[in-house]
């Protein structure tokens, strides 16, 4: 979905957080308080940060104050999603074994550079746990298709590569260290927030009703009126000697095209069929040879200064010459309709869609207040060296 992670992760925290972001107390009531202290969020930023992003941080005492607010966001939105179960669907409780053994090979390999598996015990991993293997290729297609043809002997190797440097990690202790247990706390509640939001956006009515769309259409009629127009363009590029790069357009070609584009206008409103003009001295050959006909269009679907020149004309008016980066157009408007909620679904679909944006970022700025959540904003940007 477009929103729902751009809504939770957005900012300068995207990079973080998308990595997980998450610490939580050890207290073992899921209503007690979540509390991550000074030293804990440097810790955080330190661990998930590379120094472009740290030196941005640093410099910014706004940016820090959102990358706060965002984690919060992440620790609240997530301990619901917990609460509601969640963590115990098969697919969601996949993603976070698949993320903290990438944790963990992460670690181990940041303790010993280099390590690797050795290829036969890491095909013989695969062989020896089936059932493992087949669950890790079900919620992770980017490797069940490479699996189906003479490629799965490798996906099967690398697995157990993967599995068996995340196990040696754990042998060493590494799984217990604090900065990993906060990485991995941190990756089970974003995992489990995404799910949760992800969940909302696939089920729109549990945030959009009837009577909203209703509403909203009532009150935004104009957004999705609709004109029946048509253009003459006058191009303001000068003929190219190739088919590229496109020419740039001068100050006196410009300036000769504007002129041109007024001459034709004083034709139209001395009678001239303006169809019959469009066909004969258009520079759009895309509507020339219907006369300039653009069709019904809506709001977005042409360039602004056309748009915005079509929907200031009533039924019979043609604009004055109107720039654009194309050239100059003449618009005239021959109709204009309303369009209706019942009967066109793309309506409807686009209110929901703006309506379920604007919801849900009220949903999740509610649960982060409600929630009694502490995530410290007095924290200092270290180099984690």
């Amino acid at each position: 979905m477009k929103v729902s992670r751009q809504v939770l992760f957005g900012g300068l925290a995207a990079a973080a957080l998308a990595a997980g972001l998450v610490w939580f107390s050890r207290r073992p009531a899921p209503a007690d308080p979540v509390n991550l202290e000074t030293r804990e969020m440097e810790l955080l930023v330190g661990a998930m940060m590379g120094p472009a992003e740290r030196e941005q941080l640093a410099a910014s005492a706004e940016q820090r104050q959102h990358f706060t607010r965002r984690i919060k966001e992440v620790l609240a939105v997530g301990r619901l999603a917990e609460e509601q179960g969640y963590a115990a669907r098969p697919e969601v409780q996949s993603q976070i074994d698949y993320q903290s053994e990438v944790i963990l090979n992460d670690a181990y390999q940041k303790r010993h550079p280099g390590a690797q598996a050795g290829e036969a015990e890491s095909r013989a991993y695969a062989q020896s746990h089936p059932e493992e293997f087949e669950t890790y290729l079900k919620y992770n297609p980017q490797y069940r298709a490479e699996a189906q043809g003479p490629g799965r002997d490798e996906v099967g190797r690398r697995f157990g590569a993967f599995k068996m440097l995340a196990e040696r990690a754990r042998r060493e202790g590494i799984d217990r260290d604090k900065g990993v247990r906060l990485q991995l706390a941190l990756e089970r509640r974003r995992l489990l927030a995404a799910n949760y939001i992800d969940g909302l956006m696939k089920n729109p009515e549990k945030l959009v009703g009837e009577a909203e769309i209703a509403q909203y259409f009532s009150s935004h009629q104009a957004e999705f009126d609709e004109v029946h127009a048509r253009q003459i363009l006058v191009s303001a590029r000068p003929p190219a000697a190739a088919p590229s790069p496109a020419p740039t357009p001068s100050a006196l070609v410009e300036e000769e095209a504007r002129q041109r584009a007024l001459a034709l206008l004083r034709r139209v409103r001395a009678g001239e069929d303006f169809a019959r003009l469009a066909s004969e001295t258009s520079d759009d050959a895309r509507t020339r040879e219907k006369g300039g006909d653009l069709g019904y269009i809506g709001r977005g679907q042409v360039v602004a200064p056309v748009e915005q020149a079509a929907f200031s004309l009533r039924p019979g008016e043609v604009s004055d010459p109107v720039k654009s980066k194309l050239g100059f157009h003449l618009v005239k408007v021959e109709d204009r309709r309303a369009r209706a909620l019942e009967s066109d679904p793309a309506i409807r679909q686009r209110i929901i869609s703006r309506l379920q944006d604007e919801k849900l970022r009220r949903h999740l700025d509610d649960i982060s207040a409600r929630s009694q959540i502490q995530v410290a904003g007095d924290f200092k940007v270290l180099d984690p060296r």
